[in-house]
């Protein structure tokens, strides 16, 4: 035991100088290696803590800096080379602001580490307060695709239709439209579908992210899906024009269209008919753009939405013309065999037709056939008034003419 005492002391001084530098030796290796550095790393997110308190207070806060945070970090090359932004954790506490709307931004390690240090180089959150406010706003349903060949939307539904929307005064100000989008790709029948519901600004960009908050998330659209049919349009005019005019002609476009709508009602449906062309005392072409789904029976409608057909109704100042007759132009009708008839007249019988010049062309005196009627006379005089036959839509006589009849007996033969 002696022995072995005695050898570790020899030498003793120099067994440990060899350590010491043995450990000197140990830490400038591991220095070398693993020096301090120190790194920035930017964008760091900050968490907002207990916004909520601002909330319940009836106000809406919009961060305008400090949504992240940038951080210097000094350590061993070893670890601080290896840093990015999800080993940190940022927050700041809303609940604890100043006089100046600033929150202070706090930064940890999510792993921590003694020989490491971080130090902030932005420290606060700003914040702006407004308000909270509401509006109500319609749901506007949107659709996308679309739906079998043969087939139509219907006018689609929202369950509720009406939203209401809550945030800062300044964010709804720029809300425009609160919008559901179904998908209608290849439908053939009408569905029912739940869609969530979003917010766009006058340019059609998505609010999202705007702190926008909804009575409901989502609606129960209703999409009608209708088969079609294509159907002629008619036209009838009521009424007439001004004195002395006539109408020369009516004009529409397009003359047929397609509606859609369950298939009992469409079967019995032949044609769109607009009865209520009122052209009451006009002197001058008359034109309307008329809505067809307005004379579309409940249920049904135009595929194009809003379709409209083009009526143009046409007058001309009327023009006259006279026309001389003579007796045997006249003729006379239920004769009796056993009579003789004659017809005279004082004077020159003239009729004055009105009408369009194209209309007045084809009149004649045959075409008028002007005629009495003698049934039932027996022999005498008759002042009897003529009767004409003409068509009463393009022509008209107004003044009445009287012509005198005599029915004589025929005389016996010896």
């Amino acid at each position: 035991m002696k022995i072995a005492k005695g050898r570790f002391l020899r030498n003793l001084w120099l067994k440990l100088i060899a350590i010491i530098l043995a450990v000197i030796t140990w830490l400038i290796v591991v220095n070398v290696d693993d020096y301090i550095v120190t790194k920035t790393i930017r964008g760091i997110p900050v968490e907002q803590v207990n916004g909520e308190k601002l909330e319940s207070m009836g106000q809406i806060y919009t961060v305008t800096s400090g949504e992240t945070v940038d951080v210097s970090v000094k350590g061993p090359r070893s670890l601080v080379e290896r840093m990015t932004a999800e080993d940190f954790y940022a927050s700041a506490d809303l609940s604890q602001l100043s006089v100046t709307n600033t929150a202070e931004i706090s930064v940890s390690l999510v792993e921590n580490h003694a020989n490491v240090t971080v130090t902030r180089l932005n420290t606060t959150m700003t914040l702006s307060l407004e308000e909270k406010v509401e509006r109500e706003l319609p749901v506007n349903v949107v659709t996308m695709g679309n739906v079998m060949e043969g087939y139509a939307l219907g006018s689609c539904t929202a369950k509720p239709n009406i939203v209401t929307i809550e945030g800062a005064a300044s964010v709804l100000e720029n809300v425009k439209e609160l919008r559901a989008v179904v998908d209608v790709d290849k439908a053939y029948s009408t569905f029912n579908s739940e869609v969530s519901l979003s917010c766009f600004d006058i340019y059609g960009e998505s609010m999202e992210g705007k702190k926008i908050t909804l009575s409901e998330n989502s609606v129960l659209v209703t999409v009608p899906v209708y088969p079609t049919k294509e159907v002629a349009v008619r036209v009838e005019i009521a009424g007439n024009p001004a004195d002395g005019y006539s109408v020369s002609g009516v004009n529409f476009n397009p003359q047929t269209v397609r509606i859609a709508g369950d298939a009992a009602t469409l079967a019995d449906i032949t044609e769109v008919v607009i009865d209520d062309i009122s052209i009451s005392g006009i002197t001058e072409t008359k034109e309307e753009n008329i809505r067809l789904d307005d004379y579309l029976p409940k249920g049904v409608e135009t595929v194009e939405d809003g379709a409209q057909v083009a009526v143009s109704v046409s007058v001309e100042k009327q023009e006259t013309k006279t026309i001389s007759l003579n007796s045997s132009q006249i003729e006379i009708v239920s004769k009796e065999k056993d009579y003789n008839y004659s017809i005279t007249f004082s004077g020159t019988l003239n009729v004055e037709i009105s009408g369009l010049s194209s209309d007045l062309e084809e009149v004649t005196a045959e075409s008028l056939h002007p005629q009495v009627d003698a049934a039932g006379l027996s022999p005498g005089q008759y002042a009897l008034q003529l009767d004409f036959t003409y068509d009463k839509e393009k022509v008209s006589i107004d003044k009445t003419f009287s012509v005198i009849l005599t029915v004589e007996e025929k005389p016996t033969e010896e």
